[in-house]
């Protein structure tokens, strides 16, 4: 099996360790991936009765070894650790491997770890993310699996780790931003029977319940292998033997491990011992799911002050091992708090925040008059919706984007009566920014094309729920928001380009908004470039669906940070320049039409620095191709309110009409 040929030359003067059994098609995918990576590869079999040794001989550098399981994983390591020809180790399992965008990310954190770590007590540890039947979760821990052979040797019968062959060293943990695949555990049933096997193991190592058994990490496992077969009860014995043992709060185990057990004791009802754990630990934050976890302790003890900061710690820190306790659940639970604590205004935001959950409690709370009147602004897009409510100052409260898919009038109709009838207790008027052809004079749509039919959608909405609302074009929306909130205001002639599914967008002229006779003016998807329109070549969706699979990303990364990797891998970053490049051609075609000060770029991808210099080079390479240079060059900008803008701009608007 050969790689490319710069892949051939240039692959790390590092050995990667492998012991299996009966994996052969998961070794053969750990195998391809690594003979890209590194120029040494030890595969110790402990008992395959399939085709790996097979396998290994399809890798010009795969060297297989068969080793009979003597129970004891450091043993079967350190077997593996003498057969390596390099001193710098990079331990993995059959059952793992680098995602192929990476591998060129891997190659540079690897070699700079042994170029630069002191190998006498550094080791190297990174991100596993483990596939399960609800998607890609990250492991609870990181996974340390480089370092040194002359240094460093496997200690532990069972999830056994590289410890310094000079017992007195001291291990220090490099963190690299390198994240390793796992589907080992993809059936539940699976993990089970490791759990359980691990658990013999463990017991056998240690002869524990023994009273002299102290390590805190074998402790430590045993609780979790507990926990995992469904032995709650003997878990907890053994979470508390691990906490009176443990001496380094430090190890990167810890937050998990502190994680499971608070788990455990709220199941159990054991809140107050629980809250005393929190306080013996400095109130530790360091995850998402720890904070989460004590804001609820602190809710059930009723220390409401204490909760608030804790589960707005898991919101901001946005990592929590269980999404939803960053998301939605965390939104319920922060509002629950506030409230109980005496701030209803402040937990309707959060109410609104957690969607369809915080309906009731913000009826209850509306019913009980302990709120103020809001006004609702609704974004809609082709593949998101955005939901803003703002107090009557035009303060934006809350917000929340959810995913849909709109079509035609239909579905948007639909889409909107749901909704407001969903929040008609709560507001006194609507305001919608809609993607299409509107005529906020008339309040009509027209989807299909811009010659299609015209909706009466306002007229509609009034009659069935009795509220003021508006519709805007959602450029538009967006337009009026940055001309008297943004990076538009005090510009006499400026333009905005928002980046989505399609691109639109519109032209400040002499300080007014230029709609057009029609109304159609700034409709910049129907724009042609290279015989294609721009809602073709310009789409913001389809160039981040194109990174993503290219880079194959996990489905929990955001476009910010899928964008981001995008710029380390060769291939996407290409395809980000290519696409700045057909963009920054549609803003020299706004300047040389309009002769602007400023123009605005819009949309979630609008707020990528990156781009907006790639967008500014670009600019300037097509001026200096133009004869005689004839162009201002105006400023380009991110939009200062980013993809809340056509929020915005539907409230304002709202109240505009309403003052009228």
């Amino acid at each position: 099996m050969k790689g490319t040929e710069w892949m051939e030359t240039d692959l790390l003067a590092v050995s990667a360790c492998i012991i299996t059994r009966n994996e052969a098609a998961k070794l053969r995918r750990c195998l391809a991936c690594l003979s890209q990576l590194v120029a040494d590869i030890v595969v110790v079999d402990t008992g395959s009765q399939d085709e790996t040794a097979d396998v290994v001989a399809e890798v010009a550098a795969a060297r297989y070894f068969y080793y009979e399981w003597p129970d004891d994983f450091s043993l079967a390591r350190n077997y593996a650790l003498k057969q390596a020809k390099y001193d710098q180790i990079l331990v993995i399992d059959s059952d793992e491997w680098f995602a192929s965008a990476k591998l060129e990310q891997a190659r540079t954190q690897i070699a700079d770890f042994f170029a630069k770590a002191d190998l006498r007590t550094a080791v190297g540890s990174f991100v596993r993310l483990n596939q399960t039947e609800s998607g890609w979760q990250p492991s609870q821990y990181l996974v340390t699996r480089l370092f040194s052979r002359q240094y460093f040797h496997y200690q532990g019968k069972l999830h056994e780790r590289p410890m310094p062959l000079v017992g007195e060293k001291k291990r220090q943990e490099v963190k690299l931003e390198l994240e390793l695949l796992h589907d080992g555990y993809l059936k539940p049933a699976v993990f089970e029977q490791k759990a359980k096997r691990n658990l013999l193991l463990l017991l056998k190592e240690q002869g524990l319940p023994a009273e002299a058994a102290k390590n805190p990490y074998v402790l430590y496992q045993v609780a979790q292998t507990y926990r995992q077969t469904g032995r709650k009860r003997m878990a907890l014995v053994y979470f508390r033997w691990w906490l009176l043992a443990e001496t380094n709060v430090g190890q990167s185990y810890f937050q998990a491990g502190l994680a499971a057990y608070l788990e455990l004791l709220l199941e159990y009802e054991q809140v107050e011992f629980a809250s005393q754990l929190l306080t013996a630990f400095g109130d530790l934050q360091l995850d998402a799911d720890n904070s989460y976890l004590a804001g609820v302790i602190y809710s059930q003890v009723h220390d409401f002050d204490k909760a608030v900061a804790h589960y707005r710690q898991a919101l901001a820190l946005g990592n929590a091992k269980q999404a939803d306790r960053s998301g939605q659940l965390g939104q319920l639970m922060l509002a629950n708090a506030l409230e109980l604590s005496g701030k209803p205004n402040e937990a309707v935001a959060h109410y609104f925040a957690a969607g369809l959950n915080g309906l009731s409690d913000l009826k209850r709370l509306k019913d009980r008059q302990l709120v103020a009147d809001y006004y609702l602004a609704l974004d809609l897009g082709q593949s998101h919706l955005k939901l803003g409510l703002f107090d009557e100052e035009g303060n934006l409260v809350a917000s929340r984007i959810e995913a849909v898919q709109l079509k035609n009038y239909q579905q948007v109709e639909a889409t909107v009566m749901t909704i407001i009838a969903n929040y008609q207790f709560l507001i006194s008027g609507v305001g919608i920014a809609l993607f299409g052809r509107v005529n906020p004079q008339k309040g009509t749509v027209g989807l299909v094309t811009p010659l299609g039919y015209e909706q009466p959608l306002v007229e509609r909405l009034e009659a069935k729920f009795k509220l003021p609302v508006v519709v805007i074009n959602d450029a538009k929306a967006a337009l009026l928001a940055e001309q008297t909130l943004g990076s538009l205001k005090a510009v006499s002639d400026g333009a905005l380009v928002t980046l989505g599914t399609s691109i639109g967008g519109g032209v400040i002229l002499a300080n007014r908004i230029h709609e057009g006779r029609h109304q159609l003016a700034g409709e910049f998807s129907y724009l042609v470039q290279n015989k294609r329109f721009l809602s073709e070549s310009a789409s913001a969706v389809k160039l981040m669906t194109a990174l993503r699979d290219l880079l194959r990303a996990a489905k929990e990364m955001t476009d910010h940070q899928v964008f981001l990797a995008a710029l380390e891998n060769p291939l996407a970053k290409e395809l980000i320049q290519t696409y700045s490049y057909n963009l920054a051609t549609v803003l020299v075609n706004l300047q040389v039409s309009f002769d602007l000060e400023r123009i605005a770029i819009g949309g979630g991808l609008g707020q990528e620095e990156k781009l907006i210099t790639l967008l500014n080079q670009s600019f300037l390479e097509i001026m200096a191709s133009l004869p005689n240079n004839p162009l201002y060059r105006p400023e380009l900008v991110a939009a200062k309110l980013g993809n809340q803008a056509g929020l915005y701009g539907a409230y304002q608007l709202l109240t505009e009409r309403m003052r009228s």
